[in-house]
């Protein structure tokens, strides 16, 4: 038999559409992934009535007292409504089990002005009793100014570098093994926690892998890739014109030796608009994000293979977290997976969506 793992849930049981945002401990919410639940609230393998949840990620919570914070504007009193409850889940139980729910915080938005500038905060305490002490918890404050942003570009940087040097080595070389070691020794305590549920983390490997091939686990090598593409021009233009016909692959540049480019290349620092520091965790760790808020590691298509055939897309991401020691120097606490995270399934069976997981 399986062991129970305790899960904890974020649901919404009504969201009116008012501009809000809502916290657990200081990590933002949107950054897990969640389901959506069906016609009349119905979301299956739970019994209590709501517009959607998320698994709260297990390194988000400390033992002891947690915070839900909700921030919004103009939301009428009860407009929004958050709960958090947990389960016990055990892998493998079939497609159909209900999940029996036991709430451990309710949390209601309050009365606001809807012509008030100010943004309005809601906030509630509950007990997790299944989690350790966090690294992030007890780390210092990091202070937002130009020498501690400057820092923390230089410590991406490393570690960017590092990847980028495994391009073309096969993924069990000696630096990809020193690479992969170190960033499983410096995020120990997230990869416990991701694996409290019983599952494998794999992401350090994957990463590690996808940086030496520079292609995704099922790639077809770039000159397969290209026959592939002629092909189906080829065969859609013998049965005459189509609205969603496949079009011909642009003309690709071989490189100097006369191979072609691979499928990815790793996106530079330089090539970012601006990259930024964004605190979270209550100001106890950080990420460099994008405009957008996209994470600074992002592996981008040398060829055209997005959606309808759109050039150079964002084929892989993932965000590194850091905090700060006793030194005040930066520590890798966190190699986050941002691509599942930010996925919305259309009401899935939890085990769908805790499948996802530890990412």
């Amino acid at each position: 038999m399986n062991t129970p793992h305790p899960i904890a849930l974020l649901q919404t049981l009504r969201d009116d559409g008012s501009r809000h945002r809502a916290w657990i401990n200081g990590f933002p919410a949107d950054w897990l992934p969640s389901a959506r639940a069906g016609s009349g609230g119905r979301a299956a393998g739970l019994e209590t009535p709501m517009e959607g949840y998320a698994a709260i990620h297990p390194w988000f919570l400390r033992a002891g007292r947690n915070e839900l914070r909700i921030e919004y504007r103009g939301a009428p009193e009860g407009a929004l409504d958050y709960r958090v409850a947990s389960i016990d889940y055990e892998a493998g139980q079939d497609l159909g089990t209900v999940f029996p729910e036991q709430e451990l915080l309710r949390l209601q938005s309050t009365a606001a002005d809807p012509a008030s500038a100010s943004g309005h905060t809601a906030s509630g305490g509950f007990a997790w009793d299944h989690a350790a002490g966090r690294s992030w918890d007890g780390a210092p404050p990091i202070a937002d100014t130009p020498a501690r942003r400057e820092s923390l570009q230089a410590a991406v940087q490393r570690f960017w570098s590092a990847l980028d040097a495994l391009a073309g080595l096969p993924p069990d070389a000696e630096p990809a093994s020193r690479l992969a070691a170190e960033s499983r020794a410096a995020i120990h305590e997230f990869i416990e926690a991701s694996e409290s549920r019983g599952r494998p983390f794999t992401l350090v490997e994957e990463l590690i892998g996808i940086a030496a091939t520079l292609q995704l686990a099922g790639d077809q090598p770039p000159e397969l890739f290209l026959k592939a593409r002629d092909d189906a021009f080829e065969a859609a233009r013998r049965k005459g014109p189509q609205d969603d016909a496949p079009s011909p692959h642009p003309p690709v540049a071989r490189r100097a030796d006369g191979t072609l480019p691979p499928r990815l290349s790793l996106r530079t620092l330089a090539s970012f608009d601006g990259l930024s520091m964004e605190r979270f965790a209550d100001g106890r760790l950080a990420r460099l994000a994008d405009r957008g808020g996209d994470p600074a590691i992002q592996f981008v298509s040398n060829y055209s293979d997005g959606n309808r055939g759109a050039p150079h897309p964002l084929r892989f991401l993932c965000d590194l977290w850091w905090r700060l020691d006793a030194q005040q120097q930066w520590q890798l606490a966190a190699i986050y997976p941002t691509q599942a995270a930010r996925q919305v399934l259309p009401n899935p069976w939890p085990q769908r969506l805790f499948e996802l997981q530890p990412y």
